[in-house]
C-alpha cells in the first residue's frame, strides 16, 4: 500500500489493486503454468483420438485422476472398448492392452495378495491353468482368495459357471483339499451360471466397478427411460425442468458465505457425466439421501451460461432402489433365452 501511495495512487484505489489480485488467486497461475498444460491436453486429445485404447489403459494404470476407476471404465465403453474381466490365464497385474479390449488386471480383485498374483503370472508362463485342481496345485491360494477370483469372472477361462465353482471351492477346502471326496460330492449337481444382474453385483462388490455392463443395468426396469433426459441432450434444453438418473461419481460439500451448506454432485449416465448442484434449500432437504453410488433420479433445471458448460440445478432428489423381492427375481431370473451361445450346456434347458 505504502509504496503503492508513492506511485501517486489513493489509500483506497491501492487496496482495491490488491483485493483485484488476492481474488485473482483463486484461479490465475502463470503463462509457463499454462503453456505446460496446454502442451499435455494437445498430447493427451492427440492419443486419446488415435489410440484410444493404449491411451485409456495408460489412464487407468495412472492410479490417480480426479475421478475414481469407475468413471474411466465407463469412459472406456463410451469409446466403444470393450472391457474384458480379471482371468488367471489372461490377465496381468495391472491393466493391459488385449487387441481392441482392454483387459482388468489382477491388482483389481478384493484382497488378492501380491504373492499369488505373482505365482499366477509365474506359473501361467509356464502353462495355462487346465482346471480347478490344476490351479489350485500350483498358485496354493487361499479359499477367499479363489472366491472372489470366481465371482468377478476370473477362472471363466478355467469354467464359466461361477455358481458351481464356489460351490467346488467351498467343499474342496472344508474337506481339506481332498480332490476325490469334492467331486464325489459334487455328482448330480447342476447350478445355473451367473446372470448379466448377478455379474454386475459380483463385480461390483469384488473390484468396485462393472465390467459387463453399466451399473444402471441393474435398475434398467425401474427408471421411466422416456421420461428421463440423457446426458447428451442437456445442452438442448437450457431453463428447462427436466429429470436425470445417474450414479454417483464424486461430490463436495462446501459452506457458503451466509454458513449454509449446499453440494455438488458429479452424477453419470450412460452416455456421459452430468454436473449438478444442491443449493442450501435443497440440501437441506434432500442432502441426506446421498449415500453411495445411488443411483439417483434427479429434477431440476438445466443451466447452461458457455457451451459444454450445461449443469443441473436440483429442485428434487431421490434414490432409486431394488427391494429385497425384486432383487431376489433379478438374481434368479436366467437370461440364457436372450443369448444361449454364452452358455451352450444350458440352452434348451
Amino acid at each position: 500500500i505504502t509504496g503503492a501511495e508513492k506511485k501517486g495512487l489513493s489509500t483506497e484505489q491501492a487496496e482495491n489493486i490488491w483485493q483485484f489480485l488476492a481474488n485473482f488467486v483463486g484461479y490465475g497461475f502463470n503463462k509457463a503454468h499454462s503453456a505446460t498444460y496446454g502442451m499435455i491436453a494437445y498430447q493427451t486429445v492427440y492419443l486419446k483420438y488415435y489410440f484410444p485404447v493404449l491411451y485409456m489403459t495408460a489412464v487407468l494404470n495412472n492410479h490417480g485422476g480426479f475421478y475414481s476407476k469407475a468413471a474411466y471404465i465407463e469412459e472406456c465403453r463410451r469409446l466403444g472398448i470393450q472391457l474384458l474381466p480379471p482371468d488367471v490365464n489372461s490377465s496381468e497385474r495391472e491393466f493391459s492392452c488385449n487387441g481392441n479390449s482392454i483387459r482388468v488386471g489382477m491388482d483389481m480383485v478384493f484382497e488378492l495378495t501380491d504373492k499369488t498374483k505373482e505365482q499366477i503370472v509365474k506359473e501361467r508362463r509356464l502353462a495355462l491353468f487346465s482346471n480347478y485342481y490344476d490351479f489350485m496345485q500350483r498358485v496354493k491360494p487361499r479359499e477367499g482368495e479363489v472366491k472372489n477370483l470366481i465371482k468377478c469372472g476370473g477362472l471363466r477361462s478355467i469354467d464359466p459357471n461361477e455358481p458351481y465353482l464356489l460351490l467346488k471351492n467351498k467343499l474342496f477346502f472344508a474337506n481339506k483339499r481332498n480332490r476325490n471326496l469334492t467331486e464325489a460330492l459334487l455328482q448330480q449337481v447342476q447350478l445355473l451360471p451367473y446372470n448379466k444382474y448377478q455379474r454386475l453385483l459380483s463385480e461390483m462388490e469384488i473390484l468396485d466397478f462393472t465390467v459387463s455392463d453399466h451399473p444402471l443395468g441393474l435398475f434398467e426396469d425401474k427408471i421411466e427411460w422416456e421420461k428421463i433426459t440423457s446426458s447428451l441432450e442437456l445442452e438442448s434444453r437450457k431453463g428447462k425442468l427436466i429429470h436425470f438418473v445417474g450414479w454417483l461419481v464424486t461430490s463436495r460439500r462446501v459452506k457458503t458465505q451466509n454458513h449454509e451448506y449446499m453440494k455438488f454432485l458429479t452424477l453419470e449416465d450412460r452416455f456421459g457425466l452430468c454436473e449438478a448442484v444442491m443449493f442450501p434449500k435443497a440440501y437441506s432437504q434432500y442432502g441426506h439421501l446421498v449415500k453411495g453410488y445411488g443411483p439417483y433420479l434427479v429434477k431440476g433445471s438445466v443451466q447452461s451460461r458457455l457451451p459444454g458448460e450445461a449443469n443441473l440445478l436440483v429442485e428434487e432428489l431421490k434414490v432409486v432402489e431394488l427391494n429385497k423381492k425384486e432383487l431376489e427375481e433379478k438374481l434368479q431370473s436366467a437370461d440364457l433365452e436372450k443369448d444361449p451361445s454364452r452358455y451352450p450346456e444350458w440352452a434348451g434347458e
